[in-house]
């Protein structure tokens, strides 16, 4: 497919297809079931009574928690299971608000969003103060409104500040109250969230060194647009809290939908000509979202400027998502935006001379072997890790048939990584291709001993 490395990774998108069974029919489902097994046992009682009182029918188990997406990426099947599981678990024990907040996080990451917001809503009715209700009901009323409806947002920034107050330990409440900061336009508060975001430990070190180097790799003055939590808020985190590379913006796509984000971006000094009854008149339209406006505004006006400042996407942006009819220049982790009326030269291409640079000089990757890291819990940290094991296999190779000893280093660290995260197939493919080229490498045969990490099952 063009303009589509195949290797390159992308950050999880949203499951979708055939959803969990609605609520109602479940527990009508249930509820025969129940109903079965009772009779059932009602008749093996008479059976038994001379030999003593029937079993009991064992409560469902408390399912595994369900772990934010900056954490942990299960399958469709999976989060479906989990719903299921926690269904059981709810109508058992139907006055526990977590339990109603866990249902429905499998219910959205399974793709009802409309069923995890009815189980939010749920949970809070049952206990507004407990935290994992409040912070699940204010996450999900900050996604639905915005400063046009002063007073709703002003209550759910309110919520989210009495949740951080209360339970400053519960990382989850911070990204909730960065957007609602940003809205109400409390820079300060956003930035004290984006530092809080680390201080409890909710960013592991291998995601903010990545933040780390999606800015410190970036040229002067970048515009780099991203995809998700995961390639937004590590790099607006380093900035917070070292004071690093305050010079490159940072623009999230989905965020790029909203007027108000559009608002803080002119704001902050992005090239957006548009006056305030401009933006409030932007629709979205069939196949040409205000996200999709937007990008094409903001290449337009660096155009009509000369170009003042490089823009990127980052590599984790889906391909989908890149809708500039540009020329992308792989330069480490961000694709530069670079124009062409070529059709023919639209497909991604590599600079090998800044990313061998860059992994040289600049970016911090030994955090992705970190053994201390719950990598069964942070898993979806390797969307991000496999990108670094594919820049440096591309480096490796393009090196190989001119320099067999200046590529040896790369394709040893990309073997390295590969093995670590027990991605054994693809580190087999890269040793033998070196193995035809350059057999008798001390690094090779040193690569071939690296063991696989031992992963931990329930």
């Amino acid at each position: 497919m063009a303009n589509r490395n195949p290797h390159l990774r992308y950050a999880p998108q949203p499951h979708r297809g055939r959803g969990t069974q609605p609520h109602r029919e479940r527990a009508s489902r249930d509820g025969r079931w129940t109903r079965a097994m009772l009779t059932a046992g009602i008749l093996l009682g008479g059976v038994l009574l001379a030999g003593g009182a029937p079993a009991a029918v064992e409560a469902p188990q408390r399912p595994p928690e369900i772990l934010s997406w900056r954490h942990q990426v299960l399958s469709h099947e999976r989060y479906e299971e989990l719903a299921e599981r926690w269904a059981a678990f709810t109508e058992a024990h139907p006055r526990d608000p977590a339990a109603w907040v866990h249902w429905g996080h499998a219910l959205r990451y399974a793709g009802e969003d409309e069923a995890a917001n009815q189980k939010y809503t749920r949970a809070f009715e049952i206990d507004s103060t407990e935290i994992v209700a409040l912070e699940a009901y204010a996450s999900m009323q900050a996604t639905r409104i915005g400063p046009d409806q002063p007073e709703e947002l002003a209550r759910t920034h309110t919520r989210l500040l009495r949740a951080v107050a209360e339970h400053p330990n519960y990382a989850r409440s911070y990204y909730a109250l960065f957007i609602t900061s940003l809205m109400l336009g409390d820079v300060r508060q956003a930035e004290e969230c984006l530092r809080r975001m680390v201080t409890t430990g909710d960013m592991p070190r291998p995601l903010f060194d990545h933040g780390y180097n999606m800015i410190a790799g970036a040229p002067l003055e970048a515009i780099i647009f991203t995809n998700g939590d995961n390639d937004t808020y590590p790099p607006l985190a380093v900035q917070a809290v070292t004071g690093v590379r305050p010079d490159v913006s940072i623009v999230n796509l989905s965020l790029l939908n909203t007027k108000w984000y559009i608002r803080y971006l002119r704001e902050r000094g992005l090239p957006i000509a548009l006056r305030d009854a401009e933006i409030a008149g932007l629709k979205h339209a069939k196949d040409n979202l205000i996200g999709a406006q937007m990008q094409r505004h903001i290449f337009d006006q660096l155009a009509r400027s000369g170009w003042p400042r490089p823009l990127f996407y980052a590599a984790t942006v889906y391909e989908a998502n890149r809708i500039l009819p540009v020329r992308l220049v792989i330069e480490g982790l961000g694709l530069r935006v670079v124009p062409t009326e070529d059709e023919a030269g639209k497909d991604l291409q590599d600079d090998f001379v800044r990313t061998r640079r860059l992994f040289d000089t600049v970016y911090r990757i030994d955090g992705f072997t970190d053994p201390l890291v719950n990598w069964e819990r942070e898993s979806a940290l390797w969307v991000l890790g496999s990108n670094y094991a594919t820049l440096l296999e591309r480096l490796g190779m393009a090196l190989l048939a001119g320099s067999p000893a200046e590529a040896a280093p790369y394709l040893y660290r990309a073997v390295a990584l590969l093995s670590f995260h027990n991605r054994l197939q693809r580190a087999s493919v890269i040793l033998d291709r070196w193995a035809e080229v350059d057999p008798e490498s001390p690094l090779l045969a040193e690569a071939r001993r690296l063991p696989a990490r031992r992963v931990q099952r329930d």
